[in-house]
């Protein structure tokens, strides 16, 4: 696990504080996005029972969104497959799990606008993966704030934080 940091240099405020760690997608997760074959696929959190994704309520019309920019994004499962939670939490506003292809840097600047606009004073926890030209992956769950969260990961995608063992 990472320790969560101050992402925005100031000590003392909570609410400037993330909670970092690294996340493994399930293979079998990863592989459904891989064959998904969008460069935005949005991943549920949970399955149900018979298999069907479960998404949050924040990610209804996230791909949507996306594709009205001309975004290539899709849900991880067909819409015959796909459930949205729709709960109150005191954890977060908002649960959302991101996988983004090899042409990610423009694109993340992109999502992150969307994002900023559902989440920015809000809790959420993020599990954003991103994938490499040669196969691999990194995956990172974050949470606070909607803001921090995403300059937490745009630190992690100029350089991953240390994990202690």
């Amino acid at each position: 696990m990472v320790h969560g940091e101050d992402m925005t240099g100031e000590v003392g405020r909570s609410e400037d504080i993330v909670s970092i760690e690294r996340a493994e997608l399930p293979v079998e997760e990863l592989q459904a996005a891989l064959a998904v074959g969008a460069s935005i696929v949005i991943m549920p959190h949970a399955r149900t029972e018979d298999g069907r994704g479960v998404y949050g309520e924040s990610t209804l019309f996230l791909v949507k969104e996306l594709r009205a920019q001309c975004l290539d994004a899709k849900f991880a499962d067909e819409s015959e497959r796909r459930v949205f939670e729709v709960k109150k939490s005191a954890l977060a506003d908002g649960v959302v799990t991101i996988v983004l292809g090899l042409a990610s840097a423009g694109l993340w600047e992109v999502v992150k606008i969307y994002i900023l606009g559902w989440f920015e004073d809000k809790k959420m926890e993020m599990t954003y993966t991103d994938l490499s030209a040669d196969g691999r992956e990194e995956s990172w769950t974050v949470r606070g704030q909607g803001k921090d969260v995403l300059a937490a990961i745009d630190k992690i995608r100029r350089q991953p934080p240390s994990v202690e063992s």
